[in-house]
C-alpha cells in the first residue's frame, strides 16, 4: 500500500488507463524527482509499458515511460533496449491532467501520433484534496518562488 500524497492521482490514472485496455507494466510514485538535486521534495510518478503492454503496431520496441512532477508536468520517452529512457519529451499536457487525457496519449504515442494539447485538469473531491496534501509536502521547506509553482 503506498502512502504518499499524489498516490490518489496514480490511482486514478491506473483506473482509465486500465479501463481503456492500457494497464502500465509499472506505476511507481515518490516523494522526490531523482534528477533535482536542490533539496526539494518533489513528487514525482513514473509509468511504464512493455511492449507487449502496449497497443499493437506500436513504435515503441523496447517500451514506453511517461513521467510526471509537480513541479515540471508531464513527459515521456522511449525504453531502450537496456531498460532506460532515451529522448525524453514533454506531453502537451497540464501538470494535472485529466486521467483521460493521460490514456488518450499513450494511445497516440503507441501507434507513433502526437498527442492532443489539451488544458484539462483532473477535477472533484479527490483531486481537491489529492492537490492540496501533495502542494503541502512539495512548498514544505522548499523556495518555490521562482518555480512558477503548482
Amino acid at each position: 500500500m503506498r502512502d504518499l500524497p499524489h498516490d490518489p492521482y496514480a490511482d486514478a490514472i491506473d483506473k482509465a488507463l486500465t479501463a481503456a485496455g492500457l494497464g502500465a507494466h509499472e506505476i511507481r510514485t515518490s516523494r522526490w524527482d531523482e534528477y533535482e538535486d536542490d533539496g526539494c521534495l518533489t513528487p514525482s510518478l513514473v509509468i511504464s509499458w512493455e511492449p507487449e503492454d502496449l497497443p499493437k503496431p506500436t513504435v515503441y520496441p523496447h517500451g514506453l515511460c511517461l513521467y510526471w512532477t509537480v513541479r515540471t508536468g508531464w513527459g515521456h520517452m522511449a525504453m531502450n533496449d537496456r531498460g532506460f529512457g532515451d529522448n525524453p519529451d514533454t506531453l502537451p499536457l497540464p501538470v494535472w491532467a485529466h486521467p483521460d487525457d493521460i490514456t488518450a496519449a499513450v494511445r497516440n504515442l503507441a501507434a507513433g501520433a502526437a498527442p492532443a494539447d489539451t488544458d484539462r485538469e483532473w477535477t472533484g473531491p479527490d483531486a481537491e484534496a489529492c492537490r492540496t496534501a501533495t502542494d503541502a509536502v512539495w512548498h514544505d521547506g522548499c523556495d518555490t518562488e521562482n518555480e512558477g509553482g503548482a
